[in-house]
Parts: structure tokens; C-alpha cells; sequence
């Protein structure tokens, strides 16, 4: 059974919905399988929610739980980037079937952006929409979809379809199974109409009864990449690290040289006596703390403090 993929209007009225998660921290996210994904979230007072995403089909709150054992390396990488963060704000993009998640933590913001059109992409962009991971990296006439690029939509060549006025979120049954869903609830010929509530209901049943099973291996290409994104994630904490060591190195620096001259008396204080104890040098030198002195090894072990 081919799955038709979600409409413009559809995707408005999902953004709506799921504005209800604004507010919740983002536990874990999991890799399920290709091209689904599924966003653990809680928020103060225990409650919890998971979200399931299907690329091109659905993003809704979901009571049927996947467990995946392994983490994917897309899925490192993202947890890497999102997990800990708040959901901000969840919006429609560019009036398109685009889903837009804004993600804060502190001083940093990042953007997960569902594309929902085609075949589908999950993309992360920082504050200022420069991509920083790219589940499918593409090259397009107009745009590139890449690390380091700045995320562009597409341009729309269609007209923009009108939501409609009331929403009455439909699954159709045929036989006791889902076979279609609707958004307004029209009639369909030889099937049930089951209502629901809300369209985040109707797709978690009809993807729950119609899984997308149709999968295939990953070309030598997108391995390629794969591993290349992830060896990019781990090259950029590894320059993080380098960073923050050498600020640490030119605070140090900094320090000794505000205390060099105390430094200087103190080892000339220690050649002219070589039975100097701790306590006395302690006494001699105030500004400097001495954590040890070793008259057999003739070594002495201080820390500068702050002037």
C-alpha cells in the first residue's frame, strides 16, 4: 500500500496542535528506522510525551512506543545538538510543508527543520539558520542542503492551498482497518469514518495500522556521508576542547606573570635557605599559596592566586 504524503493545509493544522509541546525538554531522540524518528519530552511536574516523525507523512504525539536498542550516528549527532533544550516555539515554515521547531537552552538556540514535501529531510540550523547536520545533504539548483550552508526553503511552485474552515479529522475503515485519513471528513465510498479529536490522533492510529515498511539498504554514497557528518561532530568538540584548554593555558599564563616577582624572591629565598619549611615560607610570601615543600628532593610546590 503506497502512503500518500501530508497537504499544506494538513501540515497548518499539525502546527497548531503540536504548539502544545512548547514548554517541554527534550529527553532523547531515536533513530527508529529510515526516515522515522521519535523525540522523548518531558516537562515539570512528570508529565511526559513522545513524538513521532515520519518523514514526508506525519509528525504527531504518539502512544505507541518503539524501543530501538542501537543509536544510529544521525542520532548521536542530533542528541549531541538538541538534547537538554527547550521547545520554544513549533511553527509552519514559509507557509509550506515545512515544520519548524525552535530549540533553546541557556544562551544557545538551535532549529530543527522537518521538511515534509518529497521525500522528506530532518535538519538542525543554528540561531542564524547556518546548518550544522543534514539528515539527506543535497545540492539543488537553488539551494544546498549541507553543514556550514544557510538554510533556504524551496521556492513554491504551486499555489497555496486554503485550509479548510472546520477540521474534522477522519480515518476511513475498510474491513475493521485504516485505509485513508482526511482532514475535513468528506464521505468515501465502501468505508467507516472514524472521527477524532484532533489530526495528531488520527495519523498515530492509521501510520499505528499501516507501518511504512518499504525500506532499502543505504547506497556506499550516504554511508560515505554518514560517517563523514559524524567525524565532523567529533573533529568540532575536539577544536571546542583544544579552545577551552588554551584559554585555560593563557589564564594560567596570565597569572604567573602577575606574580612573577613573589615568585622570584621565593626561590631566592629557598637557594639562600635550603631548610625553609612550608609554614615559613608561607609566612614569607602571603600572596603566594605553598602546597608542599620537599627539602630531600629540594622542590617546592605553589599555586599563584589572583591579585
Amino acid at each position: 500500500m503506497t502512503m500518500r504524503v501530508i497537504t499544506t493545509p494538513e501540515i497548518a493544522l499539525l502546527a497548531k496542535e503540536l504548539k502544545e509541546f512548547i514548554g517541554f525538554y527534550i529527553d532523547r531522540f531515536y533513530e527508529v528506522a529510515e526516515d522515522r524518528f521519535r523525540i522523548k519530552l518531558s516537562r515539570r511536574g512528570a508529565q511526559t510525551a513522545n513524538l513521532q516523525i515520519i518523514l514526508s507523512h506525519t509528525v504527531n504525539k504518539t502512544g505507541y512506543i518503539e524501543k530501538q536498542e542501537h543509536a544510529s550516528n544521525f542520532a548521536l549527532a542530533v542528541r549531541k545538538r538538541i538534547e537538554g533544550f527547550v521547545i520554544g516555539d513549533i511553527s509552519q515554515y514559509n507557509e509550506d510543508r515545512i515544520l519548524l521547531m525552535r530549540l533553546k537552552k541557556g544562551e544557545n538556540e538551535t532549529n530543527m527543520i522537518i521538511e515534509m514535501f518529497g521525500k522528506g529531510n530532518m535538519i538542525l540550523a543554528d540561531a542564524d539558520m547556518a546548518i550544522l547536520l543534514a539528515y539527506k545533504v543535497h545540492d539543488f539548483k537553488d539551494r544546498k542542503i549541507r553543514p556550514g550552508e544557510r538554510y533556504i526553503p524551496p521556492k513554491k511552485g504551486f499555489a497555496k492551498e486554503t485550509p479548510a474552515q472546520e477540521a474534522k479529522p477522519t480515518v476511513y475503515r475498510k474491513e475493521g482497518r485504516a485505509v485513508d485519513y482526511s482532514l475535513v471528513g468528506e464521505e468515501m465510498a465502501g468505508t467507516e469514518r472514524q472521527e477524532f479529536k484532533t489530526l495528531q490522533e488520527a495519523l498515530d492510529i492509521f501510520y499505528y495500522e499501516n507501518p511504512i515498511i518499504e525500506k532499502r539498504e543505504s547506497t556506499a554514497k550516504e554511508r560515505q556521508m554518514e560517517e563523514l557528518t559524524l567525524s565532523i561532530a567529533k573533529q568540532e568538540e575536539g577544536l571546542a576542547s583544544v579552545d577551552r584548554e588554551i584559554e585555560a593555558n593563557k589564564e594560567k599564563g596570565a597569572l604567573l606573570l602577575a606574580r612573577i616577582h613573589e615568585i622570584n624572591l621565593l626561590v631566592r629565598a629557598m637557594q639562600a635557605n635550603k631548610r625553609l619549611t612550608k609554614d615559613e615560607l608561607q609566612k614569607m610570601f602571603p600572596k603566594i599559596k605553598v602546597l608542599n615543600v620537599d627539602l630531600k628532593e629540594k622542590t617546592v610546590k605553589i599555586e599563584a592566586e589572583k591579585p
